[in-house]
């Protein structure tokens, strides 16, 4: 054409090789991020040590990687994030490459323990057995911001606010009303607990008292 020659070439288009990823989800040992075990269901303890990995099934590919939510990647590009588990979550992570991408997602709910144990019944008839009625929280419990008994008429013969049960031996109720011994009957607790993230939680039930 126009005096010049024209050549033919075949140009083969090869697809960019497609990505996949995969979330798997592990519980670090006492904390230990050496020490991990790999949950299957997604169902950990509250206040665990858990660590999400970007399982990438492309070697050799060089991938930008981000996740949801923003405020959990405290890296560029991380395949594997670790937290302390306080509340069920949805994770999410994209993976990218050459045009390409996957995206994988995770839902972990977190099983909270009722924070406080208070005993249903105890027995103050002085013989050293079950005398004293107390109560035991977990590690996560802050602060038990009020603890109040009553009686079935409505008096309140037992209150103590703002304490831990670990920080003395004197936090108990020995089934007494301003120096007198109770009367044997059910009692009714109300209590107020804050925990570590800064929830508060309100708990009542049943005290059977027996001499």
């Amino acid at each position: 054409i126009n005096g010049c020659e024209s050549q033919a070439i075949n140009v083969n288009i090869e697809d960019p090789e497609q990505i996949f990823v995969e979330l798997e989800l592990f519980v670090a040992q006492g904390g230990d991020l050496n020490n991990k075990e790999f949950v299957e269901d997604g169902i950990v303890s509250y206040n665990d040590t858990i660590v999400i990995q970007a399982q990438l099934l492309n070697e050799g590919v060089n991938t930008n990687i981000s996740w949801y939510p923003d405020d959990l990647n405290d890296c560029e590009n991380c395949e594997e994030l670790s937290l302390v588990a306080t509340n069920t979550m949805y994770i999410e992570v994209t993976v990218g490459a050459a045009g390409c991408q996957d995206t994988d997602a995770l839902s972990i709910f977190v099983e909270k323990e009722r924070p406080v144990f208070v005993p249903s019944i105890f027995s103050p008839n002085g013989d050293v057995a079950n005398d004293l009625l107390e109560i035991s929280v977990g590690s996560y419990v802050q602060d038990i911001k009020t603890f109040e008994i009553y009686d079935r008429w409505g008096t309140k013969v037992y209150e103590i606010n703002n304490f831990l049960p670990a920080q003395s031996g004197s936090n108990y109720w020995d089934g007494t009303y301003k120096g007198q011994n109770c009367q044997s009957g059910v009692y009714v607790y109300f209590m107020e607990v804050e925990m570590i993230d800064g929830s508060k939680e309100v708990l009542k039930g049943d005290i059977a008292l027996t001499r």
